[in-house]
């Protein structure tokens, strides 16, 4: 089936579900690469922030958490780029997990201070 043409974000997604479900298949050691050249290749910011999000649960369940870390961090970039509001508790747990846990504290307390609060809507009695 050839993609729609008025739909360009169809092959990106399209792509991002094979190798998603290639995940939770537990795909070989190629998943890594695939995912790689899928990240690199995707132009939409949407897509690029999915691949990325896999590509990370991927090397983090396989243990690599300097190379999770190293994404979790580009993606965040690609998030902020997009002007998407970004959290960065996984980087903050990644840090943990690599050991740098002062930098990891360090993030969470500036992530607790840049949360925006809603105050909360007390339910009025009827």
């Amino acid at each position: 089936m050839a993609p729609p043409t008025n739909a360009p974000w169809f092959a990106g997604s399209l792509r991002y579900w094979q190798l998603y479900l290639a995940a939770l298949d537990g795909a070989g050691d190629d998943l890594v690469e695939q995912l790689t050249e899928a990240w690199e290749r995707t132009r939409a910011w949407r897509h690029r922030r999915d691949l990325g999000r896999l590509l990370c649960d991927v090397l983090e369940a396989r243990g690599d958490y300097v190379g999770a870390l190293e994404l979790a961090l580009k993606v965040d970039e690609v998030e902020r780029d997009a002007g998407a509001e970004t959290v960065p508790a996984r980087i903050a747990c990644l840090l943990a997990r690599t050991g740098r846990l002062a930098e990891a504290a360090a993030t969470y307390i500036v992530e607790e201070r840049e949360l925006v609060r809603y105050p909360l809507r007390r339910r009025q009695s009827v």
